[in-house]
């Protein structure tokens, strides 16, 4: 049992199946050298510095506290849909309702499916939390490895479901990719927060650079692993380019993206 165990192999909603999308090799061996690697990256960046991180640049907390989203607010998945709602403004995509209900269609696809993708990785591998693997460094078999038994994240959460893959990695990989096919392009310079209150906004010179912050904001706050979060961006940016291939395009282009033929 854990968070959102229920969407693990949900009926997806754009992609035929989360299947071909899964991983055929998983999370880094606990023995590995990029396990090794992988623990030692996030022991320094993912921690206070009262408990041994790094933490010398504020942009790194800065990054932690706006990629968080506790229970109930807009949660990593809404993340996205704030982004696009600032992109479609400014692109002009508003003016056009079909237009901006089938960009709107594409991205909530793609996220959900990507939900799925994530928590079905999930409960096949079943991987330890980094805070887990930080304080039985000593006992896990990986001779590159030792334990800190004190060690604390950044923030003080843990994650409440298994690390491999990362949701927010996933989601973030399928957002962008799904508003990059559908303007055929990835530089576009937007901000946005969602939460002006508490949030200030971040600005970002393209797409994959939101995607890229997003998901080194798993490691600034200590709960995913690096190399877990480049997987999963990957994974949530070809479910979104399948959709984007397959779904709401005119029925005289199969398997083609036509606001971006070329892609």
């Amino acid at each position: 049992a854990f968070n959102g165990a229920q969407f693990r192999n949900m009926t997806p909603f754009g992609v035929s199946s989360v299947t071909p999308f899964l991983s055929t090799t998983g999370p880094a061996p606990v023995e590995s050298r990029q396990y090794a690697l992988d623990v030692f990256e996030i022991r320094l960046f993912g921690a206070p510095e009262t408990a041994g991180g790094f933490d010398f640049d504020a942009q790194r907390d800065a990054i932690a506290a706006f990629w968080f989203f506790p229970g109930g607010s807009i949660t990593e998945t809404g993340s996205w849909f704030a982004a696009a709602i600032e992109i479609a403004k400014q692109q002009n995509t508003t003016a056009s309702t079909s237009d901006t209900a089938r960009l709107f269609a594409r991205i909530g696809m793609s996220v959900a499916d990507g939900v799925t993708h994530s928590w079905t990785e999930k409960a096949r591998f079943l991987t330890w939390r980094p805070r887990s693997a930080i304080r039985e460094g000593a006992v896990d078999g990986n001779p590159f490895t030792d334990g800190d038994p004190a060690w604390v994240t950044r923030r003080g959460e843990v994650g409440g479901t298994p690390e491999w893959t990362s949701g927010q990695s996933t989601f973030a990989g399928a957002g962008t990719t799904a508003i990059r096919e559908f303007y055929c392009t990835d530089a576009i310079s937007f901000s946005f927060t969602v939460d002006p209150a508490t949030k200030p906004a971040r600005s970002y010179s393209s797409l994959s650079e939101a995607a890229a912050e997003a998901a080194s904001s798993r490691v600034f706050q200590g709960i995913h692993f690096g190399s877990t979060n480049r997987a999963s961006l990957d994974a949530g940016a070809a479910i979104a380019e399948e959709i984007a291939r397959t779904r709401l395009n005119p029925v005289a282009s199969p398997n083609v993206n036509a606001d971006c033929p070329s892609n």
